[in-house]
């Protein structure tokens, strides 16, 4: 039920403290919340639609809630709606993020309005919100194999066109609300990138206990629900020309 990493898997919330378990090896804060980690149950299905559930019983992540994903392919491309609704008695933080890995080459390029930018530490925590360097300049486009990031932008103003021009093909990345925080991470010499729609920025849930109020940190009451959905349109723009080279 939230994004990215919490800070050695604890933190504060309401007066009651939350201690999670490493769920990656050598790292100490705990990233990704369960979903990536977890068996989900087939709700549904058919040839052009899928819906795949997942419930959490209360354990070290003191919060009861069912999770749902709903993916349907429709004429241009693919939409993904996530929800999760908490079962429990009491209200849980919660954030909802998609990690979609996207194909990359040296002439591969993401535009999108983005904000301000979370500076990280060596362990890519949060550590300030500063404004992004000039080489982050993406509402003019930026060619992904000349930026090395793994960092949250907030003020996302919720979509993204990535480019392949020696494909011939790009893709336009629309997400709903409260999704407004977009992680890039663009791990250097990689044949892949990540643009992640995401409803707050890392470490969420401590940030907020130390008095922030821009986190994104939702808080869902019993028995509420929250979704978003993110929308992936595909098209065809020219031949490409298969070399990878920016044009």
């Amino acid at each position: 039920p939230f994004s990215n990493r919490i800070r050695d898997g604890r933190f504060c919330f309401r007066g009651q403290m939350v201690e999670m378990p490493p769920n990656v090896v050598g790292q100490a804060h705990v990233e990704h919340g369960h979903g990536w980690q977890s068996a989900w149950s087939i709700v549904k299905q058919s040839g052009t639609a899928a819906t795949i559930e997942l419930a959490h019983e209360a354990d070290e992540w003191p919060f009861a809630y069912t999770a749902r994903q709903e993916f349907s392919l429709v004429p241009d491309g693919l939409a993904i709606t996530l929800s999760v609704q908490n079962t429990g008695l009491r209200p849980m933080p919660v954030g909802l993020g998609l990690h979609p890995y996207f194909p990359r080459s040296r002439a591969t390029r993401l535009t999108a309005a983005v904000g301000q930018m979370w500076a990280t530490d060596c362990e890519v925590m949060p550590t300030a919100l500063v404004s992004p360097p000039a080489t982050c300049g993406f509402d003019r486009g930026v060619a992904i194999d000349t930026v090395d990031l793994d960092n949250a932008f907030v003020d996302w103003q919720r979509q993204a066109t990535i480019a392949w021009p020696d494909r011939g093909a790009s893709l336009t990345m629309t997400a709903s609300a409260p999704l407004s925080f977009l992680v890039v991470y663009s791990p250097s010499g990689a044949d892949f990138f990540c643009a992640e729609p995401v409803s707050h920025c890392t470490d969420a849930f401590n940030l907020a206990a130390a008095g922030r109020d821009d986190t994104g940190m939702l808080v869902l009451e019993s028995g509420t629900e929250v979704s978003a959905t993110v929308r992936f349109a595909c098209s065809i723009t020219q031949q490409g020309t298969g070399k990878g080279e920016a044009t």
